[in-house]
């Protein structure tokens, strides 16, 4: 599918500043309001959550970042204030919090960690996504302290099933962008 440039910047802005809705209708601050059984159940709104410049399997018509967007976005206090919420949402749904840089087992880590942490699933895939997105627009520090929480969930919490393939992906999507 090929993607108009100014168009898939012009959608992103639309989604994240006017409140416009992605390409199913759902809102930003919607989405940010769902439940953990529906963000867990949804298909295709964490490709424009969390964009990259690669096209999504799962949703291709979500937008692709472009070197403009992402420089507008390292530029623009909203749309990393917005990213932030929504890195923030995503930790909760995870079963996770930040305290000061730092990211930690939340209240609900017992009740989330078997959707997610017990076995590999399709939130692998996402967390890695959710990483990259996040350097590329502007929260590195943010994403770091994410990898590192998993990292140390990986090798001191036993109920942990992280592989090593999801390790190494976790790894390379904080890597220098």
């Amino acid at each position: 599918m090929s993607h108009d440039s100014n168009q898939a910047s012009a959608r992103i802005f639309a989604f994240y500043l006017h409140d416009q809705p992605d390409d199913r209708g759902r809102r930003l601050a919607d989405v940010l309001e769902r439940g953990d059984d529906w963000l867990e159940r949804a298909q295709g709104y964490v490709q424009w959550l969390f964009p990259l410049p690669e096209p999504s399997g799962s949703n291709p018509h979500a937008p692709l970042l472009d070197n403009e967007t992402i420089s507008a976005f390292r530029a623009n206090e909203v749309m990393r204030d917005r990213l932030r919420s929504t890195y923030l949402r995503m930790l909760r749904f995870y079963g996770l919090r930040e305290r000061t840089w730092h990211v930690e087992k939340g209240e609900n880590w017992g009740d989330r960690k078997a959707k997610w942490a017990t076995a590999p699933t399709h939130n692998n895939l996402l967390i890695t996504r959710i990483l990259r997105s996040m350097c590329l627009l502007g929260l590195r520090s943010e994403a770091e302290a994410f990898k590192g929480c998993l990292i140390r969930l990986a090798h001191l919490d036993a109920d942990c099933n992280f592989d090593a393939q999801a390790l190494a992906y976790w790894r390379e999507a904080t890597a220098e962008v």
